[in-house]
């Protein structure tokens, strides 16, 4: 798969139709989520969708607008941890990998400002951190140009031995990084917040979490990982992030993990 592909294949769908999803779709997704369901994270899929919608509208999503889906599934980290955080949305990712093989469409919703007792009526879980809206997306109109977030250049998130120390597009051309890092700023992130920055350093790949306004969103660190692992093993051998045993603050950045190259 070309880099580019995974990435069409990775857009977010706002829009579904209203149709329930085929119960060998399901079935498959819930032998899956038995096998994720590890220390880390659990996955749960609720088919009950206007149950759900109606629950959490006024009270989820993007400054409260909710998105309307046929199912969803709740993210639920086992922990309270950092660490947590990132290892959890790293196998999510893997979910959102299932359901296009399965013909659907997601986008995350945050839950961030919801009150356990409206995650309890929607979902009998206080507990759950995030959820994806599922189910068969709408086909888009090819004619209208979709909204697209703006996303900061090359040259803001990659680094050369420390973060500040610019590094040449022709360095990340010799290094056959140039496409991978072009592609991954299309990530998804918290508010569009791009906290992600790179440095390379000694045939390694080290990142770090920007703070942004005060805030770290660990979360979109388990994101990154996963797109920028995807599309570098598009192109190299196997490469695997090693996280770092502690997440400490330094200078508004922490260390999160460690790729070789």
């Amino acid at each position: 798969m070309l880099i580019s592909n995974f990435l069409t294949s990775r857009k977010s769908d706002r829009h579904f139709k209203n149709k329930k999803i085929n119960k060998d779709s399901l079935s498959r997704l819930e032998q899956v989520f038995n096998l994720m369901d590890n220390e880390s994270v659990s996955f749960k899929l609720y088919e009950n969708g206007k149950d759900v919608f109606e629950a959490l509208d006024g009270h989820a999503g993007y400054n409260g607008v909710m998105i309307e889906a046929p199912a969803y599934i709740t993210v639920t980290f086992k922990g309270d941890s950092n660490k947590d955080k990132v290892v959890g949305m790293y196998k999510a990712e893997d979910v959102i990998s299932l359901l296009e093989k399965e013909g659907l469409g997601s986008c995350w919703i945050g839950l961030f400002n919801t009150s356990e007792s409206v995650k309890e009526k929607a979902f009998q879980n206080k507990d759950a951190n995030l959820i994806l809206a599922v189910g068969y997306p709408k086909p888009k109109n090819p004619f209208v140009q979709e909204e697209k977030s703006e996303r900061l250049p090359v040259e803001d998130i990659v680094f050369s031995e420390e973060i500040g120390n610019p590094i040449s597009i022709d360095e990340l051309e010799q290094l056959g990084l140039d496409d991978v890092f072009y592609y991954a700023r299309f990530a998804p992130s918290t508010l569009n917040s791009q906290s992600w920055r790179f440095v390379i350093r000694q045939n390694q790949v080290v990142l770090y979490l920007k703070e942004v306004n005060g805030k770290l969103y660990y979360e979109d660190m388990g994101i990154i990982m996963y797109y920028f692992e995807q599309m570098y093993n598009m192109t190299f051998h196997k490469g695997e992030w090693k996280l770092e045993d502690n997440f400490v603050m330094h200078d508004g950045y922490v260390k999160i993990a460690t790729m070789n190259i």
